[in-house]
């Protein structure tokens, strides 16, 4: 949970002037804002350790509630389910397998018995990348290899006060930036 500091809000109060009535949707504005750019940053704790793109990381964070002036109140969710795609990790098929970087201090991790197509270094366009494994004595079933959640990594990093922190700074600085626009927009600037 973020609080917002009072002096900000007074600082607010006094650049609106007589327009007081449009507070909640100042600060609902710099309450989303806050969300936002707290979802990039918990994205970059992530790739931080992973090797996969931010964007792909990205895809697995989400703004579940958005602050409006009725409810000055923002969630930003990292689903604990969502396992990202070993295709995202550079996945390469060798002899011995399928061959992906997962961690960035760490070298590349050999899965035995994956396969991306019919010989390594021909990869099947429809499978789109990604990498797969038989399972069991029979040649079926065949499942997709997906490496670590991001929500694991976030919580094993010890990233969920970081975040909080950064959080609880962004919210002030996005309520001065509110501030200054405000008074542009009443041309006392």
């Amino acid at each position: 949970m973020i609080g917002i500091q009072v002096t900000g809000i007074s600082e607010l109060v006094k650049a609106l002037g007589e327009q007081a009535d449009r507070l909640p949707r100042e600060l609902a504005t710099a309450v989303n804002a806050t969300a936002k750019a707290t979802q990039r940053h918990m994205a970059k704790e992530v790739t931080q350790e992973l090797a996969a793109p931010q964007k792909a990381i990205a895809q697995t964070l989400a703004q579940s509630k958005k602050a409006s002036k009725d409810s000055l109140r923002a969630q930003v969710t990292l689903s604990k389910t969502n396992r990202i795609s070993l295709r995202e990790f550079g996945a390469r098929q060798t002899r011995a397998g399928v061959s992906a970087k997962i961690s960035k201090s760490k070298g590349r991790t050999t899965i035995p018995g994956g396969f991306q197509g019919p010989k390594p270094g021909a990869m099947k366009v429809s499978w789109r990348g990604n990498a797969f494994k038989r399972v069991g004595k029979t040649r079926l079933p065949i499942v997709k290899l997906k490496g670590p959640s991001p929500w694991g990594v976030f919580v094993k990093r010890g990233s969920t006060k970081k975040s909080a922190e950064f959080a609880d700074a962004e919210l002030e600085k996005q309520i001065k930036r509110r501030v200054r626009a405000v008074m542009v927009r009443r041309g006392l600037i």
